[in-house]
C-alpha cells in the first residue's frame, strides 16, 4: 500500500512540476473572412439566400465596390474569397472582419438577397476613399436618416444615396457624441451582373 501510495505522490508531483504552456493565440493581423455572423445577428440570416458564386465573382463584386484594392493592400489573401463562397453558397452571406489590419476598413458584410440582387456594406474608421463612394459626398443635404443599429442610444445616422448602372450606393455617417469619432458605413446594392 505504501508503495503504490509514493507511486501516485511521484506521478503527481511530476504532473505538478511539469505544468502546461500556456500560449497565447492571437487573430491575424489581416483581414480574415468568417462563415458565421459576428457583425449582425443570426436572425437576420433568414433575409438571405443561398446562392451558387465563385470567388471571381465574389472578387469582381468587391473591386467594384472599391473595397478589394483596400483589401489586398491590408494583406488579405486570396483564399478567404473561398471561405466568401462557401458562406454565400450555405447561408446567402459571409464577412470580412479587418478590425486588425492597417486599414481604414473595419469589415465588410457580402449578402445575397435573391439570385439577382446582392448586398455588400463596409464599416470604415473615417470617411471612405473617393474609389468607395461612387461620387457620393458628405459636404451636400443628406437624402434622409436611417436606424442602423438596434442601440436606441444610436441617433439616426444620415446617409447620401445615388443609382448609376442599376448599383445602389449609400453612404452613411454613424454620429458620436463628440462628433470627432464618427464612423462611417457605405452600402451598395446591385444586380447580379451589375457592370
Amino acid at each position: 500500500m505504501r508503495t503504490w501510495s509514493l507511486l501516485w505522490a511521484g506521478v503527481l508531483a511530476l504532473l505538478l512540476s511539469s505544468g502546461c504552456r500556456t500560449i497565447t493565440v492571437q487573430p491575424p493581423e489581416r483581414p480574415v473572412a468568417n462563415l458565421f455572423p459576428t457583425l449582425m445577428p443570426m436572425s437576420s440570416l433568414q433575409s438571405f439566400q443561398p446562392r451558387p458564386t465563385t470567388g471571381e465573382q465574389i472578387a469582381a463584386l468587391l473591386a467594384q465596390t472599391g473595397c478589394l484594392e483596400l483589401l489586398q493592400e491590408a494583406g488579405m489573401l486570396d483564399t478567404e474569397l473561398s471561405v466568401l463562397v462557401r458562406g454565400i453558397e450555405r447561408r446567402g452571406y459571409a464577412e470580412i472582419d479587418a478590425r486588425r489590419a492597417r486599414t481604414s476598413l473595419l469589415w465588410l458584410i457580402v449578402a445575397s438577397l435573391d439570385q439577382e440582387t446582392w448586398k455588400i456594406a463596409a464599416g470604415f474608421t473615417d470617411y471612405p476613399p473617393s474609389q468607395c463612394r461612387a461620387g457620393l459626398s458628405a459636404q451636400g443635404e443628406p437624402a434622409g436618416t436611417a436606424r442602423l443599429s438596434t442601440n436606441l442610444n444610436q441617433p439616426p445616422a444620415p446617409f447620401w444615396s445615388s443609382t448609376q448602372d442599376g448599383v445602389r450606393t449609400e453612404l452613411f455617417r454613424l454620429l458620436a457624441d463628440d462628433d470627432k469619432t464618427d464612423r462611417w458605413q457605405m452600402h451598395w446594392q446591385m444586380p447580379n451582373q451589375a457592370k
